[in-house]
């Protein structure tokens, strides 16, 4: 094998490496948000943004935990985000009742 399939070899390795730990770190977020274990779950999507910033569902994940927490703000911070990255997730009926659960929550009493 040459020294550049070798290198290539490697760097393909090293890319499927990383999408297989942001993924992990992603669906790892999304069972501790299940399981009630808010700071895990922020602390899984904030791992899974280090790594890949532009990818929309961290940020879902992310937007989750801080709603947990009832840190709207950053929720809403997260959502946009999430949104200027993937704006198709727009129609996405799971992320609609995500907003209207934010907005409700913003709703002054």
């Amino acid at each position: 094998m040459s020294r550049l399939n070798a290198g290539l070899l490697n760097l393909v390795f090293l890319f499927y490496s990383q999408i297989k730990i942001i993924t992990c770190s992603t669906i790892r977020s999304l069972v501790r948000l299940e399981l009630g274990n808010y700071s895990a779950a922020l602390q899984d999507a904030n791992e899974a943004l280090l790594l890949a910033p532009n990818y929309s569902e961290a940020y879902i994940c992310q937007g989750d935990a801080f709603l947990a927490f009832n840190n709207f703000d950053l929720a809403q911070q997260s959502y946009l985000s999430a949104l200027h990255i993937d704006p198709s997730i727009r129609r996405s009926k799971s992320f609609r009742a995500r907003i209207t659960k934010l907005q409700e929550k913003l709703a002054p009493s």
